[in-house]
């Protein structure tokens, strides 16, 4: 009797695309510029008109960056910067800290490439024509202080390290159930699915066995295995070893079981 350690199965999947391996294929050249907290909502609902981040919907518009002041001079940091103290004997220490700190509202203003092109338009549209760097042009138009050029991730996280990484550079969305690796480990075969095929392959075995016990060596017969399929099966009286979820078919040109 065959055990069920002998019975082997090599997943066939769909092919998936592959990760970019090189870091400067998964960032794009974007605008951004530093803005007050007051006029941050209504800049919001303008860039979303005049520069939708089509392509770049997996970040968010605002990244805020905490300014904080000390003898030394000011010291900027992510919000949420894990450098941070947080252990118990540091709690006085980071409250005095916050007092003499403040927040600095960065604006994410478009892609390069939109962003020129507006530029162009808004030139060519101009009578009076002005040599005007596009730093100082993006400046005057949302009323921002150090806009800059900078790197971002232009496509959504596949993974939870990807995200995590690449939130550190943006503050970035994430939606593990889209992701590739989340697709991936859905299509694997459960312990039960593949239990339920061990037991579908000794049916059609001890089916095989019995037929040619009894002269039927012409029999031609089927084990279907559902795993999406929990309907009792007709015959579980006849035929014990069935589960709900495997139907057996068998068929003869002279007898019929």
């Amino acid at each position: 009797e065959a055990s069920e350690n002998c019975y082997q199965f090599k997943e066939i999947l769909p092919e998936t695309r592959s990760l970019p391996d090189q870091e400067g294929d998964n960032l794009v050249e974007v605008f951004v510029g530093c803005v007050e907290p007051g006029v941050c909502g209504p800049l919001i609902k303008q860039l979303g008109h005049e520069s939708p981040l089509k392509d770049l919907s997996h970040l968010k518009r605002v990244k805020r960056r905490k300014i904080e002041e000390s003898k030394e001079g000011s010291l900027t940091k992510d919000e949420d910067d894990s450098s941070q103290p947080t252990s118990a004997s540091n709690k006085r220490l980071k409250t005095s800290q916050s007092k003499n700190s403040s927040i600095r509202l960065e604006i994410l203003l478009g892609p390069r490439t939109d962003i020129q092109k507006i530029f162009s338009d808004a030139e060519n549209g101009q009578k009076q024509k002005e040599e005007v760097a596009l730093e100082t042009w993006l400046s005057d138009k949302y009323n921002l202080s150090q806009v800059s050029c900078k790197k971002v991730p232009k496509r959504p996280p596949e993974s939870k390290s990807e995200w995590q990484e690449w939130n550190a550079i943006w503050p970035t969305n994430f939606y593990p159930m889209k992701t590739l690796e989340y697709k991936t480990k859905e299509l694997e075969l459960s312990a039960e699915e593949i239990q339920e095929m061990i037991l579908g392959i000794k049916a059609a075995v001890d089916d095989a066995e019995e037929s040619n016990a009894g002269g039927l060596h012409n029999m031609a017969g089927t084990v279907v295995v559902s795993p999406f399929s929990k309907d009792s099966n007709d015959n579980v009286e006849l035929y014990p070893e069935h589960t709900s979820s495997i139907e057996s078919n068998r068929s003869n040109t002279s007898t019929n079981k």
